[in-house]
């Protein structure tokens, strides 16, 4: 996921500690992003969603130098796979808000890959 944490190490926090679940962290099972049901962790997802739309949306109206250096990077770190990922999740709420941000991307900026 965008930032460096996997969804992996996202479930495992949210198991832990949202869920005071007993085990060791390490023997946490971790589901697929497809059956990944924990709202904590799809509730996050759907948060950075909205937080790339913001810069999206900012890029796209060019209002800063700022927002067009965010969105750079957020383009360096594939930002479209990354969405496109999210969709694989079983929260109708999170694949709106990944199409509607996708619409949001300047085409300009989406990789030929």
């Amino acid at each position: 996921i965008l930032g460096g944490m996997k969804f992996a190490g996202i479930y495992r926090v949210s198991q832990t500690r949202h869920h005071q679940n007993t085990c060791s962290a390490k023997d946490i099972p971790i589901p697929t992003l497809a059956n990944c049901t924990d709202e904590h962790v799809l509730r996050l997802f759907r948060a950075i969603v909205n937080i790339v739309a913001l810069f999206c949306s900012q890029h796209l109206l060019g209002s800063s130098h700022s927002a067009k250096s965010v969105g750079e990077r957020l383009d360096d770190q594939q930002r479209e796979m990354v969405l496109i990922r999210l969709l694989e999740a079983p929260d109708d709420a999170l694949k709106l808000s990944v199409m509607n941000t996708l619409t949001m991307v300047n085409l300009g900026q989406i990789d030929d890959e």
